[in-house]
């Protein structure tokens, strides 16, 4: 994996930006609802400015999130190319294939984080 380019620590999840796509380590019990998806898109839509990225979900720890943000609350200029949902645990698992039948734009599920990254750049190559 490549080094971090940049880090940001929020209060619902810790952001790791590399040249090609945003790591997101959701704390635990935390939630992802409108709010919060507003301001990730926010902040990766400033740090990428008007280069195409992807977002990791790497759900290590026991969250919520609502998957209707991924229609309202997602950058609408196809600046994002793609989501990867990381989970180990089947509940996480679950949920992340629920997610992705609201989602507008690709979107993968792995238990692997490295699997993920190599999703993503493959996307972006696209």
């Amino acid at each position: 994996m490549a080094e971090v380019a940049h880090k940001i620590e929020l209060d619902f999840t810790t952001l790791e930006f590399f040249s090609k796509y945003v790591i997101s380590n959701l704390k635990e019990d935390k939630s992802v609802e409108k709010e919060e998806a507003n301001t990730l898109s926010e902040i990766c839509t400033k740090f990428y400015e008007t280069k195409r990225f992807v977002y990791i979900s790497h759900r290590i720890n026991k969250c919520n999130v609502d998957p209707t943000v991924y229609i309202s609350s997602m950058p609408k200029d196809g600046q994002l190319r793609g989501i990867a949902v990381v989970a180990e645990n089947t509940a996480a698992l679950k949920s992340a294939k629920f997610e992705r039948l609201f989602a507008p734009f690709e979107f993968e599920i792995f238990t692997e984080l490295d699997d993920a990254v190599e999703w993503a750049e493959e996307l972006l190559e696209k």
